[in-house]
């Protein structure tokens, strides 16, 4: 029989406990991203400091400058600033601005790809086209003005303004964690696909395990009654020994299967008394010995009639051994204990019970009291003292009645 498919499950449970922890961790990476986004950051730059020489990951601008004119009239210098802004992180630089003190009476005259504003005593440049608002990772861009001033100016300090902007799917982590969570997703798809199909095979076997035990059984039974009919003593016999059976073996813990198997078991314990003559089995006086001999002979009869027969094992365990004695004084072998095979101590019980229980031509059967004495005296005996227990407590709990009927 195909077990559960458990395994399968806890998988996917798995699984899908991972998918949440990681997207939850995605999900947590990508707001403090979106945040960080958000956050304008101001830097301040000694324009004296030269220039990073080494790859540097900050922002930061230079300046250069150029003598437009001198003029002696009116004591004017006039001066070109051509400024570059430098971004040498992994992320874009947006919304930038650059913040410089001017002195008083300067003023721009002309701008070149900015726009510079005044306000107490500061100087602010701004990108002139929203195409240049954003300076790529790796990147720089370049901007300047002509300023007049009485003398010749160099700013002293930049306040640097903007946001770092971090593009989400080029962050190498979470690029990472959606390439392992789309596997997960992969393969809980896998999972349940691969369950649905296991589901069907399981229906579709199960299916055809119930229609073949059906087959098993009703092939069986017709046997067994073609034996039963031998003797109107033992009609039904061999049924209700099987119904014993399974009972027994349910309470002893076996699963379905083996309940099937010994109930089949037990439904071909007597075949072997297909060999024995009618009027050897259905006399009503005293047995000669070599009758007796012959009716003991229907346990090695049966094997040698199931000797093609391989599928459930146990069958011939119960058809050889089924008269065999828990203290070894049985037939056909003698076994002893534990030798004697499962199957053939639980059918053994069973077989004795249905005895004891039908009437016969030489006595009445016996009542549910004298029935639980006999096992009661016999366990250790004849029968498996660890197996009778549960017959005995199937009389008194009423069960054998219903498997009677």
């Amino acid at each position: 029989m195909i077990k559960n498919h458990s395994p399968l499950k806890k998988i996917i449970i798995i699984l899908l406990i991972f998918l949440s922890f990681l997207s939850i961790f995605e999900v947590s990476l990508i707001l403090k991203i979106n945040k960080q986004n958000k956050e304008v950051i101001t830097i301040k730059q000694d324009s004296s400091l030269p220039a990073p020489t080494v790859n540097i990951k900050k922002v930061f601008v230079t300046t250069k400058r150029r003598t437009l004119w001198d003029n002696k009239q009116d004591s004017t210098i006039g001066s070109f600033y051509e400024i570059t802004l430098f971004n040498t992180t992994n992320s874009a630089f947006t919304d930038w601005s650059v913040k410089f003190p001017i002195p008083q009476n300067a003023y721009v005259e002309n701008q070149w790809n900015c726009n510079v504003l005044y306000y107490e005593g500061f100087a602010t440049i701004k990108p002139h086209y929203s195409n240049s608002s954003s300076v790529k990772s790796n990147n720089n861009i370049s901007f300047g003005f002509t300023l007049s001033y009485k003398n010749t100016f160099i700013p002293e300090e930049y306040e640097i303004s903007g946001r770092f902007v971090q593009n989400i799917l080029s962050n190498i982590t979470i690029r990472i964690l959606f390439i392992i969570i789309l596997i997960i997703i992969t393969g809980i798809i896998f999972s349940l696909v691969a369950s649905f199909i296991f589901k069907r095979q399981v229906a579709f076997s199960q299916e055809q395990q119930k229609r073949d035990n059906e087959f098993i059984e009703q092939t069986m039974k017709s046997f067994t009654n073609f034996i039963d009919n031998k003797d109107p003593y033992t009609s039904g016999h061999s049924i209700r020994v099987a119904n014993f059976t399974k009972e027994i073996a349910r309470r002893m813990g076996f699963d379905e299967q083996n309940q099937l198997n010994m109930y089949y078991a037990a439904l071909m314990h007597d075949i072997g008394k297909i060999t024995v003559p009618d009027e050897i089995l259905m006399k009503q006086t005293t047995l000669s010995t070599d009758e007796w001999e012959r009716i003991q002979k229907h346990t090695e009869n049966g094997v040698r009639l199931l000797k093609d027969f391989t599928v459930l094992p146990i069958i011939k365990d119960a058809v050889l051994y089924h008269h065999e004695r828990y203290d070894g004084n049985g037939y056909v072998s003698k076994l002893k204990g534990e030798q004697i095979p499962l199957v053939a101590r639980i059918v053994c019980i069973a077989d004795s019970f249905d005895a004891m229980t039908s009437n016969r031509y030489y006595r009445l059967k016996f009542s549910d009291d004298r029935t639980i004495k006999e096992l009661e005296r016999c366990a250790g005996k004849q029968f498996d003292p660890n197996i009778v227990v549960h017959m005995i407590e199937m009389i008194k709990d009423g069960t054998v009645h219903s498997l009677q009927d």
